[in-house]
Protein backbone atom coordinates (compact mmCIF):
# COMPACT_ATOMS: atom_id res chain seq x y z
CA UNK A 1 0.00 0.00 0.00
CA UNK A 2 1.26 3.50 -0.78
CA UNK A 3 -0.28 6.56 0.45
CA UNK A 4 -0.79 9.59 -1.47
CA UNK A 5 1.77 12.47 -1.35
CA UNK A 6 1.98 14.83 0.99
CA UNK A 7 3.57 18.07 0.87
CA UNK A 8 5.39 18.40 4.86
CA UNK A 9 7.85 21.18 3.49
CA UNK A 10 6.07 23.54 5.42
CA UNK A 11 5.98 21.73 8.93
CA UNK A 12 8.80 22.11 11.26
CA UNK A 13 8.96 19.02 13.06
CA UNK A 14 5.96 16.49 11.56
CA UNK A 15 5.22 13.45 13.24
CA UNK A 16 3.49 10.30 11.27
CA UNK A 17 1.47 8.19 13.87
CA UNK A 18 -0.95 5.41 12.91
CA UNK A 19 -2.24 1.89 14.51
CA UNK A 20 -1.47 -1.36 12.66
CA UNK A 21 -2.77 -5.05 12.97
CA UNK A 22 -0.76 -8.16 11.49
CA UNK A 23 -1.70 -11.55 11.75
CA UNK A 24 -0.11 -14.67 9.55
CA UNK A 25 -0.49 -18.00 10.98
CA UNK A 26 0.49 -21.04 8.63
CA UNK A 27 -1.21 -24.95 9.05
CA UNK A 28 1.13 -25.46 12.19
CA UNK A 29 -0.07 -22.35 13.59
CA UNK A 30 3.40 -20.82 13.49
CA UNK A 31 3.63 -16.90 12.27
CA UNK A 32 5.40 -16.86 9.02
CA UNK A 33 4.97 -13.22 7.27
CA UNK A 34 6.09 -9.86 7.85
CA UNK A 35 4.90 -6.47 7.50
CA UNK A 36 7.34 -3.55 6.65
CA UNK A 37 6.91 0.58 6.66
CA UNK A 38 8.96 2.69 4.63
CA UNK A 39 8.92 6.30 4.48
CA UNK A 40 10.15 8.21 0.97
CA UNK A 41 10.71 11.83 0.14
CA UNK A 42 10.75 11.81 -3.93
CA UNK A 43 14.51 11.55 -3.19
CA UNK A 44 15.20 8.43 -1.29
CA UNK A 45 13.23 5.42 0.96
CA UNK A 46 14.39 4.37 4.34
CA UNK A 47 12.94 1.42 6.60
CA UNK A 48 11.19 2.73 9.59
CA UNK A 49 9.76 -1.12 11.50
CA UNK A 50 10.02 -4.89 10.21
CA UNK A 51 8.03 -7.02 12.96
CA UNK A 52 6.47 -10.55 11.98
CA UNK A 53 2.89 -10.98 11.65
CA UNK A 54 2.70 -12.07 15.57
CA UNK A 55 0.08 -9.39 16.39
CA UNK A 56 -3.34 -10.31 17.81
CA UNK A 57 -3.70 -7.08 18.71
CA UNK A 58 -3.13 -3.42 17.37
CA UNK A 59 -0.37 -2.17 17.72
CA UNK A 60 1.20 1.58 17.80
CA UNK A 61 3.35 2.92 14.94
CA UNK A 62 4.93 6.94 15.34
CA UNK A 63 8.02 8.38 14.44
CA UNK A 64 9.81 11.71 13.29
CA UNK A 65 9.81 11.88 9.46
CA UNK A 66 13.20 14.18 9.73
CA UNK A 67 15.11 11.13 11.69
CA UNK A 68 14.84 9.16 8.53
CA UNK A 69 14.43 11.55 5.34
CA UNK A 70 14.50 15.14 4.47
CA UNK A 71 11.13 17.19 4.26
CA UNK A 72 9.92 17.75 0.72
CA UNK A 73 6.83 17.75 -1.08
CA UNK A 74 6.21 14.42 -2.23
CA UNK A 75 7.17 11.97 1.52
CA UNK A 76 4.54 9.02 1.00
CA UNK A 77 4.55 6.05 3.20
CA UNK A 78 4.68 2.39 2.09
CA UNK A 79 3.39 -0.61 3.78
CA UNK A 80 5.00 -3.73 2.66
CA UNK A 81 3.63 -7.20 4.07
CA UNK A 82 5.16 -9.89 2.37
CA UNK A 83 6.11 -13.93 2.64
CA UNK A 84 9.44 -14.89 3.86
CA UNK A 85 11.63 -16.43 0.97
CA UNK A 86 11.38 -20.13 0.42
CA UNK A 87 8.19 -20.97 2.51
CA UNK A 88 6.12 -23.76 0.70
CA UNK A 89 3.65 -23.76 3.13
CA UNK A 90 0.08 -22.42 3.01
CA UNK A 91 -0.75 -20.17 5.49
CA UNK A 92 -3.10 -16.89 6.06
CA UNK A 93 -2.45 -13.63 6.56
CA UNK A 94 -4.45 -9.92 7.73
CA UNK A 95 -3.26 -6.96 7.60
CA UNK A 96 -5.00 -3.31 8.55
CA UNK A 97 -3.74 0.05 9.01
CA UNK A 98 -6.23 2.98 10.69
CA UNK A 99 -6.22 6.18 12.49
CA UNK A 100 -3.16 7.70 10.31
CA UNK A 101 -2.40 11.18 11.40
CA UNK A 102 0.09 13.93 10.16
CA UNK A 103 1.24 16.49 13.21
CA UNK A 104 3.89 18.93 13.98
CA UNK A 105 5.67 19.11 16.92
CA UNK A 106 7.78 21.61 18.35
CA UNK A 107 11.65 21.06 17.89
CA UNK A 108 13.69 19.21 21.02
CA UNK A 109 14.72 22.09 23.69
CA UNK A 110 18.34 21.25 23.07
CA UNK A 111 17.79 22.31 19.34
CA UNK A 112 18.29 25.82 18.37
CA UNK A 113 14.96 27.16 16.38
CA UNK A 114 14.99 29.82 13.85
CA UNK A 115 12.53 31.27 12.01
CA UNK A 116 13.50 31.60 8.58
CA UNK A 117 11.82 33.35 5.67
CA UNK A 118 12.86 32.02 2.16
CA UNK A 119 11.77 35.02 -0.56
CA UNK A 120 12.23 34.71 -4.79
CA UNK A 121 12.58 37.53 -6.40
CA UNK A 122 11.58 37.43 -9.27
CA UNK A 123 9.66 34.20 -9.49
CA UNK A 124 9.34 33.53 -12.17
CA UNK A 125 12.35 34.24 -13.73
CA UNK A 126 14.15 34.39 -17.08
CA UNK A 127 17.43 34.12 -16.13
CA UNK A 128 18.31 33.73 -12.70
CA UNK A 129 16.31 34.19 -9.38
CA UNK A 130 17.64 36.16 -6.10
CA UNK A 131 16.98 33.81 -3.09
CA UNK A 132 16.77 36.03 0.22
CA UNK A 133 16.54 33.97 3.48
CA UNK A 134 15.38 36.36 5.82
CA UNK A 135 15.71 35.52 9.76
CA UNK A 136 18.83 33.35 8.84
CA UNK A 137 21.52 33.49 11.99
CA UNK A 138 23.73 31.20 10.49
CA UNK A 139 25.98 29.22 8.07
CA UNK A 140 24.22 26.27 6.05
CA UNK A 141 23.28 25.18 2.60
CA UNK A 142 21.29 26.45 -0.32
CA UNK A 143 20.12 23.45 -2.39
CA UNK A 144 18.23 23.11 -5.60
CA UNK A 145 16.05 19.85 -7.01
CA UNK A 146 14.15 19.34 -9.95
CA UNK A 147 10.81 17.91 -10.19
CA UNK A 148 11.47 14.99 -9.83
CA UNK A 149 13.51 14.90 -6.69
CA UNK A 150 17.49 15.45 -8.29
CA UNK A 151 19.61 17.95 -6.85
CA UNK A 152 20.53 19.93 -9.43
CA UNK A 153 22.70 23.24 -7.70
CA UNK A 154 24.02 23.33 -4.46
CA UNK A 155 25.54 26.44 -2.63
CA UNK A 156 27.29 27.05 0.70
CA UNK A 157 26.17 29.81 2.68
CA UNK A 158 28.74 31.23 4.81
CA UNK A 159 27.59 33.03 8.12
CA UNK A 160 26.00 36.22 7.74
CA UNK A 161 25.18 36.03 3.88
CA UNK A 162 21.17 36.98 3.45
CA UNK A 163 21.26 35.93 -0.56
CA UNK A 164 21.79 34.14 -3.00
CA UNK A 165 21.38 33.98 -6.95
CA UNK A 166 20.34 30.32 -8.17
CA UNK A 167 18.93 28.60 -11.42
CA UNK A 168 21.46 30.80 -13.65
CA UNK A 169 22.54 27.55 -15.54
CA UNK A 170 19.42 25.51 -15.34
CA UNK A 171 17.41 24.92 -18.23
CA UNK A 172 13.11 25.72 -17.80
CA UNK A 173 10.94 24.52 -15.41
CA UNK A 174 9.69 24.34 -11.75
CA UNK A 175 12.49 23.87 -9.14
CA UNK A 176 12.34 23.44 -5.28
CA UNK A 177 14.98 25.32 -3.37
CA UNK A 178 15.77 24.35 -0.32
CA UNK A 179 17.58 26.27 2.97
CA UNK A 180 19.11 23.71 5.30
CA UNK A 181 20.39 25.55 8.25
CA UNK A 182 22.61 23.66 10.88
CA UNK A 183 20.06 22.09 13.64
CA UNK A 184 16.59 24.46 12.19
CA UNK A 185 14.14 22.39 9.96
CA UNK A 186 15.08 22.48 5.83
CA UNK A 187 12.73 25.39 4.40
CA UNK A 188 11.61 25.53 0.97
CA UNK A 189 10.43 27.40 -1.80
CA UNK A 190 9.00 26.77 -5.35
CA UNK A 191 10.62 28.79 -8.33
CA UNK A 192 9.58 28.42 -11.80
CA UNK A 193 12.24 29.48 -14.82
CA UNK A 194 10.55 30.86 -18.01
CA UNK A 195 12.54 31.96 -21.49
Amino acid sequence: MLSPSMDLTGYLNPKITAQFFCASFNQNQMSVDSIKFYISNGVEEKLVLATKGDMITWRNLSFDVTDFVSLSSDVRLRVYCYDPPNVPIFDSYEAAFDNFKVTDQALSSQEPTYLVQLVAQPNPFNNSTQIRFEGAEQGGQLKVFDVLGNLVETQRIPVGQVQATVAQDLPNGVYYVRLELGASAPKSIKVMKLR
